[in-house]
């Protein structure tokens, strides 16, 4: 039996040195504000179909509380 998984880069730490394309908004001490690139329903749904077991994504954050955590971390890099 094969276990497939999937690793997703979507290229962004190439804006780390600009915080607000980096964060997708002008209030990069706001991280309800946050945009950037992720996995949605429909790309979710299609890996399940495919029976993907795994998958990584190199993106900035994945749920609220990661959101806040990081956020502060990355808020500290940029004051």
């Amino acid at each position: 039996m094969f276990c497939f998984q999937v690793l997703l880069d979507f290229d962004w730490a190439k804006h780390y040195s600009d915080p607000e394309t980096y964060f997708g908004t002008t209030s990069i001490k706001d991280p309800t504000t946050f945009h950037f690139p992720g996995m949605g329903a429909a790309g979710a749904s299609a890996l399940v179909e495919r029976k993907i077991v795994g998958m990584c994504i190199a993106s900035i954050i994945l749920d609220n509380l990661c959101s806040f955590l990081r956020a502060i971390d990355l808020i500290a890099v940029y004051t």
